[in-house]
């Protein structure tokens, strides 16, 4: 092998090694969640039903939403947008139905988009409606984490 490409094998081995080793330092820190706390609660709200309503709708599709209950976060408490059956639901809610160590827990723009299916209906529904209460309710995400883990030994 002649000098030349010994001297640009060697650079880029280098270089590879170089970023390879900047990639687990950037994996090695503890992520900066940019939402640490709640924002006030109107940010996390709709102020239009029908835009809430088709965003929940967008969860399946029209085949299981066309008949499916919809509900929305853009109340007190999780509204029921339409009655529909109530073995299918479709959700459009704020990110803290995200998982808790989620680093968008607590952010206001996210909407996430939730069909539950009958089981799901019947399991996960009944949580998510003791979460949101819980987050109305004004607890932290440690209380938050708690209930959920409390509701789940009962």
């Amino acid at each position: 092998m002649n000098p030349k490409k010994i001297g640009n094998v060697a650079c880029l081995s280098f270089t590879l090694i170089l970023g390879f080793i900047g990639i687990q330092q950037g994996r090695a820190q503890a992520p900066k969640t940019a939402y640490p706390n709640m924002a006030p609660l109107d940010q996390y709200l709709m102020a239009d039903r029908n835009a809430e309503i088709a965003l929940a709708l967008s969860a399946a599709p029209d085949a299981v939403s066309g008949n499916a209950k919809i509900l929305g976060s853009s109340a007190p408490w999780l509204r029921n947008c339409r009655r529909g059956e109530e073995r299918l639901c479709v959700y459009c809610g704020a990110g803290w139905i995200s998982p808790s160590n989620a680093p968008e827990f607590w952010n206001p723009k996210i909407r996430g988009l939730i069909c539950f299916n009958p089981p799901a209906a019947r399991s996960v529904l009944p949580t998510t409606y003791k979460r949101t209460e819980t987050v109305l309710a004004g607890r932290t995400k440690a209380e938050i984490i708690e209930g959920n883990r409390a509701a789940a030994n009962r």
